[in-house]
Formats: structure tokens, sequence, C-alpha cells
């Protein structure tokens, strides 16, 4: 060994330049370990917050297309400010409805039963249940808010109708975007099960064949809808979708509450004992 050279005792030359390269093995690996780890942890992060954000843009659509709906909301086909009946004699897809198309109408929502009984010195001019009722507390099943006022949460039932100013906004959402617009906004939110959103037909967990009936939007018209025979929740929705309507909630039908007016009263179904909440059509000053 020369006067320059230096020798750890106990480790031979060729061993320390072992551990050398051991060490810049494991250190290698490390890096492409952090590395991958760091990537993966990227692509976690992406995955999460992708949707959030896409959740966030549509809510924001949601918002801005409630917006135009009430800005932009056509009149019906009827010009007389009426309640206006007709019933398709041709069947579609072998489903017969009644349609009724609600011309120059404003929309309310309200829980208040006694409204009905001034029908007669009112402007009303039709009357349907807006929504199911929880047997344990009398509330309305999902998110319902009657001018600016929130009543009840839930939202196991994603279709929505929004009221603004009197006019009607359908869609599908389980966030509460659109519903905080309608309480800043002093206007009415409840939640139902949707049929057809953007000509879509939604699949739905009710079962059997019963009297079906649907509040329908379609380029700025609205619409209630109801099926004359029994029918399953898929073949009346397939048959609004195929009449061209492009968004649609479920509405609680057969012998659930529905009045409808004209010069004099044309349908009532009877009272539910525990009263109920309502959407309250009337034409327009």
């Amino acid at each position: 060994m020369r006067d320059d050279e230096i020798q750890v005792l106990g480790i031979s030359l060729e061993e320390q330049g072992t551990v050398v390269c051991h060490k810049r093995y494991f250190l290698r690996i490390a890096i492409w370990l952090v590395s991958i780890g760091g990537f993966i942890l990227v692509l976690v992060l992406c995955w999460k917050i992708t949707p959030v954000i896409k959740n966030v843009y549509q809510e924001r659509l949601l918002v801005e297309r409630v917006k135009e709906d009430v800005d932009t909301q056509n009149p019906l086909l009827i010009q007389d400010s009426q309640i206006a009946y007709q019933y398709y004699a041709d069947n579609i897809n072998d489903v017969p409805m009644h349609i009724y198309l609600l011309d120059n109408m404003e929309a309310s929502l309200t829980m208040d039963s006694t409204i009905i009984d001034d029908q007669l010195h009112t402007r009303m001019m039709m009357v349907v249940l807006a929504t199911d009722i929880r047997e344990d507390n009398k509330k309305p099943v999902g998110d319902f808010v009657v001018n600016g006022e929130k009543i009840a949460r839930g939202k196991s039932r994603e279709g929505y109708c929004a009221i603004v100013h009197g006019r009607i906004s359908i869609g599908r959402s389980e966030n509460d975007d659109v519903m905080n617009y309608c309480i800043q906004e002093g206007g009415s939110f409840f939640r139902e099960y949707p049929l057809v959103i953007n000509g879509e037909i939604c699949k739905n967990k009710i079962r059997g064949k019963r009297i079906r009936r649907a509040l329908v939007q379609q380029e700025g018209n609205i619409y209630v809808i109801e099926s004359e025979n029994k029918e399953s929740i898929y073949d009346f929705s397939e048959a609004i979708r195929d009449l061209g309507a492009k968004d649609a909630i479920y509405l609680p039908a057969g012998i659930n509450y529905m009045l409808v007016k004209t010069d004099s009263i044309h349908q009532e179904n009877n009272m539910p004992e525990y009263g109920g909440n309502f959407l309250v059509f009337k034409s327009r000053k």
C-alpha cells in the first residue's frame, strides 16, 4: 500500500467498492420508487378531483339553464289562458295518454291544502300532488323548498323541479346548487324520480304497473301527462320520450290528488287525509 492510499481497517478496497456500488444501486431504486409513487399519487388525485371539477361545472350549467328557462320559457300551444285538455286517441307505443298543455300559466308550490278550498274564486287552473309524503313525519320525501324556505331534505330521488318567478325548469342532479339558487331567488324546489333527461330514458327502481303521471318540459313548453291505463315506469317513460319530451320527472298518480279546472271543475280526485304538497298552476294576470 502506498503512502497516499487510505484503507478502512477490517474492509478491503474491493469490499469498499462493492459497498459504494450497492449504495448507488439502492439510491437509484429509491429514486425510481419515489418517482413512480409520485406519478401514481398524481394519477389518483386527478382521478379524485376530475369528477368533482366536472360536477361543479355541470351544476353551474344546470343553474344557468334554470336562469335561461325562467327568462325564455315560451307559452304553450293554446292562446286563451286556460288549461287545455287533449287526449291522444292514437296511442304512443300502445300507451294512451292524457296530455295537459299549460298555456300562459305561472307555477307555484305549497303545502297548504286549504288553498284548494278557494278554487272557484281564484285563477287556479290545475293542482297536482308534487311528491310523495313520508309516513313518519308527513313531510316530502326529498329536498323541498317553498318560497325560499327549505322544509325537507333528502336526495334519494335525483330528478328535480325548480320554480323561479312562476317558471319551471326540470333536470337531474344530486347536488344543491340549483336548490340553493331557488332559495336565493325566493323560489321553490322539489325532487322526484327522473323519467327522461336530455332525451334519454332514466333507469328507476319503481316496479309494477300503475296509472302514471309526469311533469314534462320540451322547448320551453310545460306539460302534465297521465297514462290512461296502468303502465310500467319504463313503458311510460319511453312513450313520453317518443312523444318528443326532452326532460320529465315522475309525479304521484293513480288516486293521488289532481284537480283540473276550466269553466267548471273538469276532474278532481279525493284529497288525502294527511294533506300533501301541491304543484299549482294559475293563469297569469
